[in-house]
């Protein structure tokens, strides 16, 4: 029996592909959004990283003033501050806090921020980061 042969058309309502379209714009700013994550944030941290390393060498650095401070007759403590604060002033986009507890030690806080490349599509143009570090003065 032979059986005519029907060709198959397409009919102009078929959907074939539609939804790939719609399973790759779902995708697409999903992608987005976790690369944005992954650098943005790797430039977080390395901007951590830089403040506590900062942050670190303005504490050494008021510590090793306020011993040369108390050889020059001046107030340890105060020398000790202004130094830090001096060391932080020299890297540019770094911000700090000083103090010098009861017990002679020098707290140092620096505060940054690290500018996004992916997140600032979304409204995110910046991430804070903070890095922190403690010296003590000792006497000479």
């Amino acid at each position: 029996m032979n059986h005519p042969r029907r060709e198959v058309r397409p009919r102009p309502d078929d959907e074939r592909g539609a939804s790939v379209s719609v399973l790759i714009a779902a995708c697409i700013p999903a992608f987005i959004l976790i690369c944005g994550l992954a650098v943005d944030g790797a430039h977080q941290v390395s901007a951590q990283r830089a403040a506590t390393v900062t942050a670190a060498q303005a504490a050494r650095v008021g510590s090793d003033s306020a011993a040369t401070g108390r050889l020059n007759g001046l107030d340890a403590r105060q020398e000790a501050m202004r130094a830090a604060r001096e060391h932080v002033g020299t890297q540019p986009g770094m911000a700090c806090t000083v103090g010098i507890d009861a017990n002679d030690r020098v707290h140092v806080e620096v505060s940054t921020r690290a500018d996004t490349a992916f997140l600032s599509i979304v409204g995110i143009n910046h991430l804070n980061a903070r890095g922190a570090a403690t010296a003590e003065l000792r006497p000479v």
